[in-house]
């Protein structure tokens, strides 16, 4: 260490002359020498596609002497003279301006649906009687479109409107376009199946309206909806007729009333024969007893007398009512009057829906769309009953009628309009079966329209050869 401090550090360099001699030139090992071709290689210089003027990669490029007159350009737009443009330069892109009325026209959307209304109306008169029945319509989306379809939907048993609007709402929503704005529903409940009756009040079993009496206010109905839309003339909208249970069974009676009226029936879940052999009807045989009608009506008007909350939750715990018909099924209970309706209809059912309709299915199952349940999920219908059914139709259509009868695959219940799910998916089926019928009906009246052509011209080739 102390041989280290006492070292002297080193002498300083030698002063430089005063004309040192140039530097040796570098080696061609330095940095600064351009690079040496290696053996059996040509070196060519790189050239930048900026710096060639006849490449070009787009064919929206521009050539080099486009860029240079645009670059002038702006130069010249800060005071001094742009040059003069070369003759061959292509002129600058300028674009054109559209001609007049190439723009489309702006279409508005068509106008939200407009909600339902209900409507308390009056049957015909029978005998002394004027029953009451409610009708839930869906008007028109866009008025100003001709009307083009009328849906009447006839429900089955309790036959409440409000089960049945969520239905109508996915097809009319399933339907095209151009048909969805012109189309009208409706759906017609049975008479004295009104909640919140506030008229006519009282236990009154023996003053109910018979099965016949509701198919005669369907065909009332259905003739005045021929009266204001002029059906069955040209241009006048088609009428589809769809029936649920009991409303399927009222959907085939009207072919025996009205039928020119009537383009196509669908049948969901329908109750056309047998119903006292169900086994829904021998599982509800006592309840639906004549001794059974007053203790029912009473209990239904202790209901009505409860908060709604309480009686809400009742519905739903007891009966296993999803949200979907909660509303609908609560003022039904809360409604003696309408409780004793149903009932007495169901008592009716069981009496009188005994034979098929065969002469009504073979004269008009053409028109008619049937949607059973799969085997064993329907108990408001049997086996039995749909085989007889189907061979009628096979008989008398064959494989024409077949496509028009479906045997329900996804496990949907009797009371489908209670299942969301269910509700669009067999909307969208119905949708289907519309479609299907219009672009039928169309095509044969242009084919009939073809052949009086033919005929007229066929008509005036032999005046001609007469005269």
């Amino acid at each position: 260490m102390s041989s280290y401090l006492n070292k002297q550090p080193p002498p300083p360099p030698p002063p430089r002359a005063a004309h040192a001699p140039p530097a040796p030139p570098p080696t061609a090992s330095s940095s600064l020498a351009p690079p040496q071709p290696r053996r059996g290689h040509r070196h060519a210089q790189s050239v930048h596609y900026n710096d060639a003027p006849d490449l070009d990669f787009s064919q929206h490029r521009q050539p080099a002497a486009a860029k240079r007159d645009r670059a002038s350009s702006r130069v010249s737009s800060s005071g001094s003279t742009p040059p003069a443009r070369d003759s061959a330069s292509p002129a600058p892109m300028v674009p054109a301006a559209p001609p007049e009325g190439s723009l489309p026209t702006y279409q508005p959307p068509p106008p939200p649906p407009l909600e339902p209304t209900l409507e308390r109306r009056l049957g015909p008169r029978i005998g002394e009687f004027r029953f009451p029945a409610d009708v839930l319509s869906f008007k028109q989306i866009d008025p100003a479109v001709p009307l083009k379809l009328l849906l009447l939907f006839v429900p089955g048993n309790p036959g409440i409107v409000h089960y049945y609007r969520a239905f109508l709402e996915a097809l009319r929503d399933a339907l095209p376009p151009d048909l969805r704005v012109a189309t009208e529903m409706s759906i017609i409940g049975h008479l004295r199946h009104t909640p919140d009756a506030k008229d006519d009040r009282g236990y009154k079993p023996t003053d109910q309206p018979t099965l016949e009496e509701q198919v005669i206010d369907k065909v009332t109905y259905i003739e005045l909806l021929a009266v204001q839309h002029k059906l069955g003339r040209e241009g006048s909208p088609k009428l589809v007729v769809l029936g649920h249970s009991l409303g399927s069974w009222i959907a085939l009676q009207l072919f025996k009333h009205v039928p020119q009226h009537i383009t196509a029936m669908h049948a969901l879940f329908p109750a056309f024969s047998h119903l006292a052999t169900t086994p829904n009807a021998r599982r509800l045989g006592r309840v639906l007893s004549p001794w059974s009608l007053r203790p029912l009506y009473l209990t239904s008007s202790a209901i009505s007398y409860l908060p709604t909350s309480v009686s809400a939750r009742l519905v739903r715990t007891l009966g296993g009512i999803s949200d979907l018909g909660a509303d609908a099924t609560l003022a039904f209970v809360q409604s003696p009057e309408a409780v004793l309706a149903s009932l007495v209809t169901a008592q009716q059912e069981l009496a009188q829906i005994t034979d098929l309709e065969t002469d009504v299915l073979e004269r008009y199952g053409d028109r008619v769309w049937i949607y059973w349940a799969a085997e064993g999920v329907d108990g408001w219908t049997t086996e039995e009953a749909i085989r007889e059914c189907e061979e009628v139709l096979e008989r008398a259509f064959g494989e024409e009628g077949r496509k028009r009868r479906k045997r329900c695959v996804e496990g949907m219940p009797h009371a489908f309009v209670l299942n969301e799910a269910h509700t669009a998916s067999l909307a969208r089926k119905c949708a289907g079966w519309i479609v299907d019928d219009l672009s039928a009906l169309e095509s044969k009246d242009s084919k009939t329209e073809e052949t009086a052509a033919a005929s007229e011209n066929e008509q005036d080739d032999e005046k001609k050869d007469t005269a």
